[in-house]
Order: C-alpha cells, then sequence, then structure tokens
C-alpha cells in the first residue's frame, strides 16, 4: 500500500535521488511494508538516511501514520527529533498524523514536544493546522503528557519509582483517547503487551515529551533533564531587597533576578530582539532546550 499524505499537510514527501539501499528503504517505508524495511536495515543502510527534503524513513512513517513501520525504525535507533530542512522533527509528522500509539511511541523513545520548525511551529501547531477529525483528541493527549511530566517533577520525590508511570501509553486510557487508539492497537500481538507491561517496571526513565526524568530508589532522589512550564510568570515578582537586574549571558540569552514565593531565583530566557531577529536561523528557538541536553 503506497502512503497517502493527509491533507491539507504542512509539507510534501521528499524523494530519494539514485538508487540504493537507501531509496529502497524510503520506497518500503511509505508502502508499509514492514519486513522489507528490516530486510534493508539488516543491510547496513542508515535507519536516518534523508530524502532530498531531509527527511528520514521516520518522518515519512510518522506523517502517514504507519505506527508499525515506525516502531520497527525506532527499534533501529532511528532519531525522534531529527531535523529535516524546514526543522520539523518525526514528532511534529505524528502529531499531524493524529495517531496517538505511534505518537506515544516516538516519546517513549524521547521524542520532544517542545521543538519548533522554521516558522516557530511546535507540534501541537501542527495537529491545529491540519484542523483534522481527531485533531483535539491528539491534543488532549498532548496536555495529558505535560501534565503528567509536572506531576512527575512536583511529587516524584515522595512517590516509590516502581508505582510511578514511565511510558506515555499509560495516558491512553481515557475513553475517547481508547476509542482512538483502538484501530492501531488492535494490531498489537500478546507478545508485544506482555513486552511493553514488562518494560513498564523495569525502566527507570520517564520521557513524556518533555525531557526525560531519570529515576532510581527514592532514598537516591532523582536526575532530571527535563522542562515545562512549572511557574507562571505571574507568580514571579521582585524581591523586596535588592534591585532588578537584568544582564545577557552570551549573545542570546538574558539572565534576571526575581523571587518565587519567598524563594530567590534566576530567570533565563531568550532575548527577545534576538529572538525575532534570528528565530528562522540555527533552531534559536530551541536553544535552551539544547544547552539543556548538554548539561545533562
Amino acid at each position: 500500500m503506497t502512503g497517502v499524505q493527509p491533507m491539507p499537510c504542512p509539507v510534501l514527501l521528499g524523494t530519494v535521488k539514485g538508487g540504493g539501499l537507501s531509496a529502497l528503504l524510503h520506497r518500503y517505508t511509505i508502502e508499509k511494508k514492514v519486513a522489507k524495511v528490516e530486510n534493508v536495515l539488516k543491510k547496513g543502510v542508515g535507519v536516518d538516511s534523508m530524502n532530498h527534503l531531509g527527511q528520514t524513513p521516520l518522518f515519512c512513517a510518522s506523517l502517514l501514520g504507519f505506527a508499525s513501520v515506525a516502531e520497527k525504525l525506532l527499534q533501529y535507533g532511528a532519531n525522534p527529533n531529527h531535523r529535516c530542512n524546514d526543522g520539523s522533527t518525526p514528532v511534529h509528522a505524528a502529531v499531524f498524523s493524529c495517531n496517538p500509539w505511534l505518537l506515544s511511541s516516538l516519546l517513549d523513545s524521547g521524542g520532544d514536544l517542545r521543538l519548533h520548525d522554521d516558522q516557530g511551529r511546535m507540534p501541537k501547531d501542527w495537529a491545529k493546522a491540519g484542523a483534522q477529525e481527531n485533531s483535539p483528541k491528539i491534543l488532549a493527549f498532548l496536555k495529558r503528557c505535560e501534565s503528567q511530566m509536572q506531576t512527575l517533577l512536583q511529587t516524584h520525590s515522595s512517590r516509590d519509582a516502581r508505582t510511578t508511570p514511565t511510558s506515555s501509553k499509560t495516558l491512553l486510557s481515557s475513553p475517547s483517547l481508547l476509542k482512538l487508539l483502538r484501530p492501531w492497537a488492535s494490531g498489537l500481538t500478546h507478545e508485544d503487551k506482555i513486552n511493553h507491561k514488562m518494560s513498564a517496571c523495569v525502566m527507570t526513565m520517564q520521557c513524556f515529551g518533555y525531557g526525560k526524568l531519570y529515576s532510581e530508589r527514592p532514598e537516591l532522589g532523582l536526575g532530571l533533564a527535563a522542562s515545562v512550564p512549572l511557574i507562571s510568570e505571574s507568580d514571579l515578582t521582585q524581591a523586596n531587597d535588592e534591585l532588578l537586574n537584568s544582564f545577557m549571558c552570551g549573545s542570546f540569552i538574558r539572565m534576571t533576578n526575581c523571587s518565587w514565593k519567598g524563594c530567590r531565583v534566576t530567570v533565563k530566557e531568550l532575548h527577545d530582539q534576538i529572538v525575532q531577529q534570528y528565530e528562522e536561523r540555527d533552531g534559536l528557538l530551541d536553544l535552551l532546550i539544547s544547552e539543556q541536553e548538554y548539561c545533562w
């Protein structure tokens, strides 16, 4: 079956010029031939080989909503955050396809819901742009992912890691989302379901699209490489006993001293004028996220 892009689509699928294994991998991906995709991968072709638009097979499978192909590519190490020529990622594509099981697989592999394309659009903006029938449901799932990460960050230290959700698939439990999920989940084998249940018991990394949260035993605390809007701007005030001090740190970052619920904090943000000048170049809108990954 040849893949047909949902319309209206934010992007076109690219092509692979010339032949070779890379062309075959892209061809079998859009034809939804999982076994042939794996056969090509076993021959050593790069799982993230690109077409002329910088799109990887994972991006193409995600845009077309082919969960079985995408999961096979992820097994071979496909990057869910690979940047196409337009700055979009497979996560953007998966959100647009409105396939929650597929999106969950990307998030569990480290897919990031915070990244922008070259037009400044996040994955949730791609869902809104398509205005498809299931867009409201996929947006509700994105909101649950954000809320789950907020909950983990605020309460994790007092909870047993063994009872903490480790997969975004655990959020696909509401009746409306289960109804949307059923066409894709029905294709899972009994062995797949058992393996998923077992992995949820032994994993210590939680990924819900907002970075990675690593946990060990409760007494050892947690390791954090995550970012969600935990503090509202309205909760930040100027400390009574110090002047407001704002200064540039490097070419793009502005630091400002503030107070949050009596605690002194430093707010780090992209300089507005810099963002306006360079937001379509070099992924500067995601500079703080990239910095955070390096810090971890």
